[in-house]
């Protein structure tokens, strides 16, 4: 039965590929001058297939946590859609809100005759309807 790897123990697997590379590259170099082309160009093959695979490991690690955490970002797309939708509906109450206290000001200025509130109040009410 096989088991799947998880994305730390595809990075922790790549590292030791990486780490294999490197220790492979120092010896190629301390032992340059002893190693036959056919040797380097054997260790160069060897070391560009490690490389390749290194990376191809790194990139499924990150495809695979990708894909873990996909649910949870959309859910959490979902509840800022859910969020969104509130805050406009708590927009438009509050632009009701300030309407019907622009117009209870308004009815206060007419009641008690203050020409300057009155003026205000129109003001304001007309400016509270071009915003809607």
């Amino acid at each position: 039965m096989s088991k799947s790897l998880t994305p730390r123990e595809l990075i922790a697997v790549a590292r030791c590929l990486t780490q294999f590379q490197s220790d492979i590259t120092d010896y190629e170099l301390k032992q340059f001058t002893v190693l036959s082309p056919v040797q380097r160009e054997q260790i160069e093959k060897a070391l560009g297939l490690l490389a390749a695979t290194a990376a191809r490991l790194y990139a499924y690690s990150v495809q695979l946590e990708f894909n873990r955490v996909l649910p949870e970002i959309k859910k959490m797309q979902e509840a800022a859609e859910k969020l969104k939708s509130f805050l406009d509906t708590v927009q438009k109450i509050q632009r009701v809100l300030d309407a019907v206290t622009a117009a209870a000001a308004l009815a206060d200025a007419i009641m008690s005759h203050d020409v300057e509130a009155i003026t205000s109040g129109i003001d304001n009410m007309i400016g509270i309807i071009s915003k809607a």
